[in-house]
């Protein structure tokens, strides 16, 4: 095999590897933490909670890094991005950034 099919079949395996890893969505289930306040995502369901009294519930979708949330009738949509253990949520441009507990 030369060179130039090695790299290719390399990147591609990447490439691969990445778009299953970002697929995945269990990534995101899990509880995340700042400053007291935790989000706690599971099959759908969305729990906020602040110093752990739950102070909202509601569901949530994800469509690629797309992700709606939904409580009490009121949607919004933004994106999110897991890198290791940290998980950045930005609505309107905003960005919040959490550590998974």
């Amino acid at each position: 095999m030369n060179r130039k099919s090695v790299l290719i079949i390399a990147s591609t395996a990447i490439i691969v590897m990445s778009m299953l890893f970002v697929s995945c969505g269990a990534s995101l289930n899990g509880t995340w933490e700042q400053n007291g306040m935790e989000i706690t995502f599971k099959g759908g369901k969305i729990d906020i909670s602040y110093f752990g009294d739950i102070m909202m519930s509601g569901t949530y979708k994800t469509s690629g890094n797309n992700l709606t949330i939904t409580i009490d009738g009121e949607s919004e949509t933004g994106t999110f991005s897991i890198s290791g253990n940290q998980l950045t949520l930005t609505v309107d441009g905003d960005a919040e950034v959490f550590t998974r507990k």
